[in-house]
This record gives C-alpha cells, sequence and structure tokens, in this order.
C-alpha cells in the first residue's frame, strides 16, 4: 500500500510540476488508470491459472515470428510451461518447464537436454526470462509493476515520455473487451495495448508495435499475443504437471538450487 501512495504521489507530482510549453513526462486518463487497477486487484488474487496463447512477430511485409505458450499454475510451487516455435509449418516444443511441487525440471530442446532439481517452496521469485510477459508477472505476482507502475517509473528515472490513456471498446470472439494505450516516446515509439474483459478484468489480448525513424524514413515492427484459453479458477490433477523427457533427452546435472529462489 505504501508504494501505491508513493507512485500516486510521484504522478501528481510530475503533472502538476509541468512547465508550460515543456513536453509532460506522464499523462494518464483516470479511467484509463482504474481499469489497469481493475487487472491488478484481478490478477491478484489469482491461485491457479491456465492460459494458451499465441504470439505472431511481424514487419510491415512479413511474419518473422510465430509462438506458442501453454501456462499452468498452482501457487505456490505448481507449474508447467510449454514454449513452442514455428518450424516449417509446424509447432514444436522449444523449451519446458514443470514444477509438482516437489522437483522442477527444465528441458531445452536446442540442446535436447534437461535438469531436475528440488522445486522451491515458491516460485514468486523465479528467473522471468524464459517467460512471456503475462504469464511471467502472473508467476512472480508482479503484474502491478508490470503493467503500471513500469511506465511510471520509466518516466521518472529516465525522462521517457508516456501518455496512458483509453481507446475504443471491442468485442471480439464474442468477448466486451476495453482498450488501454500505453505510448512511450523519447527517440523510438513503443506502443501497447491492452484489450481487456468489462466483466473479468482479465487481459485478453496484448498488441505491441514499435516504429523506428532515421533518413531513410521510418518502419514499425509488431507484435501481437492472443489467449486462447484463459482461465482464472482453473482445476488441475497430478497429470497436469508430469514431467516424461523424450527418450533421447539427456539429464545434465547442475549446481543451480531453484530454492534459493
Amino acid at each position: 500500500m505504501a508504494s501505491f501512495w508513493c507512485y500516486s504521489c510521484a504522478i501528481i507530482f510530475v503533472v502538476c510540476s509541468h512547465v508550460s510549453g515543456a513536453a509532460v513526462p506522464l499523462k494518464i486518463d483516470p479511467k484509463a488508470k482504474n481499469a489497469l487497477e481493475q487487472v491488478i486487484r484481478s490478477y491478484s488474487t489469482i491461485k491457479s491459472y491456465h492460459s494458451q496463447s499465441r504470439k505472431i512477430i511481424s514487419s510491415p511485409n512479413s511474419v518473422i515470428k510465430t509462438e506458442a505458450f501453454d501456462f499452468k499454475i498452482v501457487k505456490p510451487n505448481r507449474l508447467y510451461y510449454c514454449h513452442r516455435i514455428n518450424s516449417r509449418g509446424h509447432m514444436v516444443i522449444e523449451y519446458l518447464i514443470i514444477s509438482d511441487g516437489s522437483y522442477l525440471w527444465e528441458y531445452d530442446a536446442a540442446t535436447s537436454t534437461y535438469t531436475k532439481n528440488i522445486a522451491p517452496k515458491s516460485l514468486a521469485k523465479y528467473p522471468r526470462i524464459r517467460f512471456d510477459s503475462m504469464d511471467a508477472a502472473i508467476l512472480t505476482s508482479d503484474i502491478k509493476r508490470d503493467i503500471l507502475y513500469a511506465p511510471i517509473e520509466s518516466s521518472l528515472v529516465h525522462g521517457f515520455t508516456y501518455d496512458i490513456s483509453m481507446g475504443d471498446s471491442r468485442k471480439i470472439d464474442k468477448k466486451n473487451l476495453i482498450v488501454v494505450k500505453i505510448i512511450r516516446n523519447n527517440d523510438v515509439v513503443y506502443n501497447t495495448m491492452y484489450y481487456i474483459g468489462k466483466v473479468d478484468h482479465i487481459i485478453h489480448r496484448i498488441v505491441n508495435s514499435v516504429t523506428f525513424s532515421g533518413a531513410a524514413g521510418s518502419a514499425t515492427a509488431s507484435d501481437e499475443t492472443k489467449y486462447d484459453l484463459m482461465d482464472p479458477r482453473a482445476k488441475f490433477t497430478a497429470a497436469d504437471f508430469k514431467f516424461t523427457p523424450p527418450p533421447y533427452a539427456k539429464l545434465v546435472v547442475t549446481s543451480q538450487d531453484p530454492k534459493k529462489y
């Protein structure tokens, strides 16, 4: 609660200390801020969660990469995370992380190896690098920082200009969604759009784009994450967190100790 008020005061300070004619480092529409805070409250109550999503990374003329994610979690320490990539028209496993609460396995398809360690008591501080943004935020219970406080901190510390506002409401896949837009503008323009359920206050789609400008003009690259399945009250069995290594995979003994997380 203390950090919430600290950042709230920071917002007021930044906006009120604006000098006429100078760029405002941070602009937040109160409706957009309220929508993000409702998302934070919804995600903070999640104990078990299942999502299946697809990410499409593209340039103006072509699709660069397609990825798929299957994410299951029962807090504090049961996890199933499967990351697939498109290879010659087929989605194949690239990385797999599974914890049944007793042991934690990581499988890397690039090397056909896997590790086995004692599962930590909590996955809240597990390294985020392997996870897509929203999955990582749920895993680490850090969604508040990811979707709201990071732009505020970045504006205050680094001087980036942020504009957080409401977009037009949409109906996608029979779901009524509101849209929150976050635009960061420095030398490069970053645009993030969260599509949020009006009823469940869960993020159903994320669209990111980045625009580079130079002597030859500007170019835009984008990625879009679509959630095909999203269940914030999922029910699982022990089979959901069972790891069976491929017959050709080799066990690698490591000094890594997940208990330190």
